[in-house]
C-alpha cells in the first residue's frame, strides 16, 4: 500500500511540472544595442527563452524613462509563433538620469524575468559586423557610447577613433554586470579592452575594475588615429553577450567624501575619480525636510 500511494504522488508531481514548462513565462537574455541615449527614441532587440507572443505592456524603472511593444504582425492562417525575438522602443525624456534601468515586459503567460538597459549622454554607436581587425574597425566619433556584441569563440571587436587635440578619455564597460539580474544564465562575460595607436601596439588595457567589466582612464598626448579592442579574456562568445562602454573626457566620479550629510546642513564633498577639476569640492545642502536616502548627482 505504501508503495502504490508513494508512487500515485510521484507521477501526479512530474505531471504538474510538465504542463507548468509548456506555459512558461519569458526569460528576458539580452537587449540589441544595450544603451539608449537622453531625449532620443530607440529601438531594441529583445532575445527570450520562451515566447513573447502577445506582449502587451513594458514596465520600466525610475522616471523619465518608458517602453512599448513593435507590434509583431501574424499573417492570415499563419500558426501563433513561439516568438523569442521582441522589438521595443524605448523613449527616453531629456533630462532623464543616465544610468542602469530594469524592465519587464507583460505576456499572456505571465510577465518576464528582469533585463536591464543603459541610459546615457552621448550617441550610441552599434558595431558593424567583421570589424576583428585594425583594416575593418568600425569608425566612431567621439564622445559616444559603444554597443556590440562578444557572440561568438574568438570574437575580437575594434573601433577607431580620432584625437585632434591632447585629451584624457575614460572607457567604461558595462557587460558581465548587466548580465547579474538575467535569470538561468549560465556563463557570463569576462571583457578586456585595449587602447591601441595607430600601428597597433598597447597603450593601456583593463580587465577586472567594476567586478568582471574592465574601466580605464588614458591620457592622449598625440593628436591621431586609435583603436579601441574588446573581448573576452578567454576568448569566449555567446550570442546573449552585449556590451555598452561610455567613452567621453567628462569627469567620471568613482567616489566621494564624505559619503553621508545630516538633514538640514551643508557640507563640501570632495570627488575622486578621472578628469576632475583642479578644485575637487563641490558644496552641497541637504534640506531640514529631506526624507532618508541615497540621492544621485550629476
Amino acid at each position: 500500500m505504501l508503495t502504490r500511494a508513494f508512487t500515485f504522488v510521484f507521477v501526479v508531481c512530474l505531471s504538474s511540472v510538465a504542463a507548468i514548462a509548456q506555459t512558461g513565462y519569458p526569460m528576458l537574455m539580452s537587449v540589441k544595442p544595450v544603451a539608449a541615449q537622453t531625449g532620443q527614441t530607440s529601438e531594441v532587440a529583445v532575445s527570450s527563452r520562451y515566447s513573447m507572443y502577445g506582449a502587451y505592456k513594458v514596465w520600466v524603472s525610475g522616471s523619465g524613462v518608458r517602453a512599448e511593444v513593435v507590434p509583431h504582425a501574424v499573417k492570415e492562417g499563419e500558426k501563433i509563433p513561439s516568438l523569442t525575438n521582441l522589438k521595443l522602443k524605448f523613449i527616453v525624456d531629456k533630462d532623464a538620469l543616465p544610468g542602469v534601468r530594469d524592465y519587464r515586459i507583460a505576456t499572456p503567460n505571465g510577465a518576464s524575468t528582469t533585463g536591464q538597459i543603459v541610459i546615457v549622454s552621448d550617441p550610441v554607436r552599434t558595431e558593424k559586423e567583421g570589424n576583428n581587425s585594425l583594416e575593418t574597425a568600425t569608425e566612431i566619433e567621439l564622445p559616444a557610447t559603444i554597443c556590440g556584441g562578444i557572440e561568438t569563440n574568438e570574437d575580437v571587436d575594434l573601433f577607431k577613433f580620432k584625437i585632434t587635440e591632447p585629451t584624457s578619455l575614460s572607457f567604461h564597460v558595462r557587460s558581465m554586470r548587466l548580465q547579474d539580474r538575467l535569470h538561468d544564465f549560465q556563463r557570463h562575460v569576462d571583457p578586456i579592452i585595449t587602447v591601441k595607436n595607430s600601428s597597433g601596439s598597447t597603450l593601456a588595457a583593463n580587465d577586472n575594475y567594476f567586478f568582471g567589466d574592465p574601466y580605464l582612464t588614458y591620457k592622449f598626448d598625440r593628436p591621431g588615429e586609435y583603436y579601441l579592442e574588446v573581448r573576452d579574456v578567454r576568448y569566449h562568445g555567446n550570442q546573449y553577450w552585449q556590451y555598452s562602454i561610455e567613452v567621453s573626457n567628462r569627469p567620471f566620479i568613482t567616489n566621494m567624501h564624505p559619503m553621508g550629510i545630516a538633514k538640514g546642513q551643508s557640507s563640501q564633498l570632495e570627488l575622486v575619480g578621472a578628469n576632475i577639476p583642479e578644485s575637487p569640492f563641490i558644496e552641497f545642502a541637504a534640506a531640514a525636510d529631506l526624507a532618508e536616502s541615497t540621492r544621485w548627482l550629476q
